[in-house]
């Protein structure tokens, strides 16, 4: 059994300890208590189709694939979702209120919320719809204590009353010191892309005189905190789709020409090179 959990999507095998298989929030708590209490180290995962060993671990793996996968679709286009919720069974729900979760992975069909907020995936559609940090309104999060906490987004009307937890108003105090007391440094060696998914994303967390820890833990993969609900806002669904297929005969000449593209105020632009398309033309129908 615990051979099933030593692997992923990725080239690497480690053996962990034991697989928890929580059915609610409660279970995750006491699991990481027990971790704590004992030396153990926590590895959540969903779907195990991270390539990088993400999910895999000595210590005790979260398998939040199994039971915690409830989907909660709200009439104004907002959706509860829990950790081992796939992505595609999201947006199959919000399909029939005319709504999307924009940010779309290759890996869709299997990936879960989790993965998706852990890692702060995207996609394709990146310049349409953004990023999921983007599209939270809360998260229920269980921390390293094992204490229970609820963060809500600068999306959400809650917001400015993030301080009456004792808990949260403390993590909000002490990263606001670090951000005052760092800030120079950190904005001199921010990356100078739109996309950045090296380390912990501290640059746009302030929000009326507020931390908004939401954006932080998204895309922190676990390190801060255990995500085991999300409230996240939905986008309507597009009313037309079109598709422009351009050829050229040098890679450079595309590169120039998707930027060029992006003013267009598209809402993807792909690259096939071609390796990619022998490899289609090489591949029969199934």
């Amino acid at each position: 059994f615990l051979q099933m959990y030593s692997s992923d999507a990725s080239i690497h095998e480690i053996r962990p300890m034991g697989v928890v298989r929580p059915r609610h929030t409660a279970d995750v708590a006491n699991t990481i208590k027990y971790a704590l209490e004992n030396g153990l180290t926590i590895h959540c995962r969903g779907s195990g189709s991270n390539v990088i060993g993400g999910c895999l671990g000595a210590g005790l793996i979260l398998d939040f694939s199994s039971d915690m996968r409830q989907i909660t679709v709200r009439p104004e286009g907002t959706v509860d979702v829990q950790p081992g919720a796939i992505l595609a069974s999201v947006n199959r729900q919000l399909k029939r209120r005319g709504f999307v979760f924009g940010p779309d992975p290759a890996t869709r069909s299997v990936t879960t919320m989790g993965g998706v907020l852990a890692l702060n995936l995207t996609g394709s559609h990146w310049a349409r719809f953004g990023a999921p940090r983007d599209k939270v309104i809360s998260l229920e999060v269980v921390l390293a204590s094992g204490k229970v906490v609820n963060l809500h987004s600068a999306l959400s009307a809650d917001f400015p009353s993030n301080s009456s937890d004792p808990i949260v108003s403390g993590l909000q105090s002490r990263l606001d010191g670090i951000l005052t007391q760092w800030q120079k440094p950190l904005d001199e060696v921010r990356p100078k892309t739109l996309i950045n998914q090296a380390g912990y994303n501290l640059h746009d967390l302030r929000f009326s005189n507020q931390i908004d820890l939401t954006r932080l833990l998204v895309g922190s993969e676990g390190t801060l905190g255990v995500i085991t609900r999300a409230h996240l806002k939905a986008e309507p669904m597009p009313k037309y789709r079109g598709v422009a297929l351009l050829s050229f005969d040098r890679l450079d000449a595309a590169a120039r020409a998707a930027v060029e593209i992006n003013s267009l105020d598209v809402s993807a632009c792909d690259l096939l090179d071609r390796r990619l398309l022998v490899l289609a033309r090489e591949t029969s129908p199934q």
